[in-house]
């Protein structure tokens, strides 16, 4: 999907930039106009702008002259007969003052293969302890590997291991797997992060950010992960970013705990049921998850719009968008962080009549 999110009454479309337009009424016979008193009329420039997803780059691009597909230049995405089709039938023109689509795979796609290390160590087994520093510094063959996590729910967790697992029927028996696909926000201002389930046969890689979510929780046992013959990886705390039209998504794992401090807030991770922005000091990320940072994009072509204090995920080809949740990733969650903040991440000590962020949740003060 290429997502957008409506405008309003005050917002400011910028020119040689790409938005959507949808008529109240048709009219096949007449042209319907707009006038613009005292604008400026700037120069022909075809302006691009790109969006990187985990695993693909779409690149929109605004045109003033005819765009006709040839042997040369196909292959690019464009409204034809209702949809938002790829364009190959040779001689298909797209007319001026409109933008074509291109979507290719990422170069540095975060699902690729991670680079090849040279094992200098043989184990033929070892067990990693979810919770507790990972410090590995060489990479080592183990014959038995198992990976042991106590599971208090069954919503989605970040999953964020030394280690590349195949996903079996076995395994999938008792865990769904997710990996991220994108972002976007919805016309109330929800940010989204979205993700697609993984199947039977699909690899995941070592230091390599994904979800995972137990068919049934256990607060008193640890469910263990064996997986055979495998390489176990350095400790690497990778990152990647996602462009969204405004802004860029950074996502980053850990194996040693990440505490927030007065100089290292403004995070999102798990707390008390949802996504939410870190700013309690002290409050600890457990080893074997992610972090995410959000920030408005420098080169946005449009207009620069707020941080949100809470991200929601969305499971590509599910109805409902869900809180992330993962309480047992924090060592403090009792405590929740009722710091107030205006809508601009601004800290607030005595907030007037207005919307404002606690918690993560936009609050009415009345």
């Amino acid at each position: 999907y290429l997502s957008i999110i409506r405008l309003g009454e005050g917002d400011m479309l910028k020119a040689n930039t790409p938005y959507f337009v949808q008529a109240k009424t048709a009219d096949s016979n007449n042209a319907q106009i707009i006038v613009v008193d005292d604008a400026t009329l700037y120069p022909a420039v075809s302006n691009s702008f790109a969006m990187n997803a985990a695993e693909k780059t779409v690149t929109v691009t605004g045109i003033y002259e005819p765009k006709v597909v040839t042997e040369e230049d196909q292959g690019w995405y464009a409204y034809s007969g209702g949809r938002y089709s790829l364009q190959t039938k040779l001689g298909n023109t797209l007319n001026p003052y409109r933008f074509f689509v291109t979507i290719e795979d990422r170069e540095n796609n975060v699902y690729s293969a991670p680079s090849a290390v040279s094992v200098v160590e043989s184990l033929s087994s070892l067990t990693l302890t979810d919770g507790q520093t990972y410090t590995n510094d060489v990479a080592k063959s183990v014959d038995e590997l198992t990976y042991s996590r106590t599971y208090k729910n069954t919503n989605w967790q970040p999953w964020y291991v030394p280690f590349d697992m195949e996903l079996t029927s076995e395994i999938l028996n008792r865990f769904s797997f997710a990996k991220y696909a994108g972002t976007y926000t919805e016309e109330d201002g929800t940010f989204f992060l979205s993700i697609i389930r993984l199947g039977e046969g699909d690899m995941l890689k070592a230091n390599t950010a994904y979800f995972v979510k137990a068919r049934t929780a256990d607060s008193n046992n640890a469910q263990d992960i064996t997986v055979l013959n495998t390489t176990l990886y350095p400790a690497e705390s990778k990152s990647f970013s996602m462009n969204a039209a405004e802004k860029t998504v950074s996502v980053t794992g850990i194996y040693e705990p990440k505490v927030v401090t007065e100089e290292d807030q403004g995070w999102y991770a798990y707390s008390g049921g949802r996504y939410s922005l870190q700013t309690k000091i002290g409050n600890t990320l457990n080893p074997y998850r992610f972090f995410v940072t959000i920030e408005d994009r420098a080169d946005s072509p449009y207009i620069i719009t707020l941080n949100p204090g809470e991200v929601k995920l969305k499971v590509l080809g599910e109805d409902e968008a869900t809180n992330l949740n993962d309480v047992n990733d924090f060592n403090d969650l009792n405590d929740l962080n009722n710091t107030i903040y205006d809508l601009q991440g601004r800290k607030v000590e005595t907030p007037t009549k207005g919307l404002y962020i606690v918690n993560g949740k936009k609050v009415l003060f009345k």
